[in-house]
């Protein structure tokens, strides 16, 4: 870490795609969409987790878990499941569900994306803006296979002589594209923005990119501003100013990176932006290095410069 003498707690999680929400009385609640557990300290410490259950009282099973809070109280989740009936990777829908006891119990779902696009979202990412707007931005995609192509090479490097792997899906064979789905009524009813999916164009009628695992925080009352993942060697960024229901072309930003998702954040009190990402070199990502740290950085001006870089977590000196 760079400051490391500042860090106030780690937690190594035995549950993966993790999502927290402010409670009343400063409590946290987290969760990955199947156990939740909540703490009084801001996250320092945490109650022992406790399994949620959907309205036939059976535990939930789904999984890239998001927060939101409801008037009354009350919570909304979405999650993440494989249409029913097929085995496709991408087939994928989001669902949201509603709890009045802190994630113990949960309402039948309502299906997110019904008549549109097959739907994945990196976990922690529903924001529900001044408005009332609840938005999570999700992405699709296309193509066949899993998620490395046939043939291609693994990306990786030796320790102690033995070639390791540090590929994931860097050669994923499909093409995805992101979109925002939103609710103005406390999740029963779900749209799409209304310009379309966001993609880079490299040319026009030329080489088109990919994004995915798109990100995204409200930092003026209905201006929002969304990370998004590409294969490009940069993290993307795109505006909205009408509450999410049209958004800017994706432009790059200057967070250098592998093909990994970042998440991004508001600072109540002064309003700057807080991004958390992969940050590597062109030369570490051709060497094979690729997630080997974690940065952070800080953006005074909605995202157009970025600086106050760190890291959070490093192999490298």
């Amino acid at each position: 870490m760079t400051r490391p003498e500042e860090l106030l707690a780690f937690h190594d999680g035995k549950f993966p795609g993790n999502a927290f929400l402010g409670l009343e009385g400063g409590r946290v609640l987290f969760s990955n969409g199947t156990h939740f557990s909540v703490s009084a300290d801001g996250g320092i410490t945490w109650n022992e987790p406790y399994a949620g259950l959907d309205e036939n009282g059976e535990p939930l099973t789904l999984t890239n878990c998001s927060l939101v809070q409801l008037s009354g109280g009350a919570i909304g989740m979405a999650t993440k499941r494989t249409r029913p009936g097929t085995t496709r990777l991408y087939e994928s829908q989001m669902v949201f569900r509603r709890s009045e006891d802190e994630g113990r119990t949960w309402s039948r779902l309502t299906l997110m994306n019904h008549w549109m696009l097959a739907a994945h979202a990196l976990n922690d990412t529903m924001i529900r803006t001044q408005s009332g707007r609840i938005i999570l931005p999700v992405y699709f995609g296309i193509g066949q296979g899993g998620f490395h192509q046939e043939g291609a090479p693994f990306p990786g490097g030796y320790v102690d002589g033995v070639f390791v792997s540090t590929s994931a899906h860097f050669y994923d064979p499909h093409f995805t594209a992101s979109y925002v789905i939103y609710s103005d009524d406390e999740g029963e009813t779900w749209q799409k923005n209304s310009d379309g999916e966001l993609l880079v164009i490299m040319e026009y009628g030329g080489r088109w990119e990919l994004t995915n695992e798109p990100t995204l925080v409200e930092y003026a009352p209905g201006k929002l501003l969304m990370i998004l993942r590409t294969r490009l060697g940069r993290m993307y960024q795109a505006w909205s100013e009408d509450d999410g229901d049209t958004w800017t072309r994706p432009e790059p930003t200057q967070l250098a990176g592998t093909q990994a998702p970042a998440q991004i954040r508001r600072f109540p009190d002064t309003g700057h932006l807080l991004v958390v990402w992969t940050q590597q070199s062109e030369a570490e990502i051709k060497r094979g290095l690729i997630r080997t740290r974690l940065s952070t950085a800080i953006s005074r001006n909605q995202g157009r410069i970025w600086e106050h870089f760190q890291n959070l977590e490093s192999i490298h000196e």
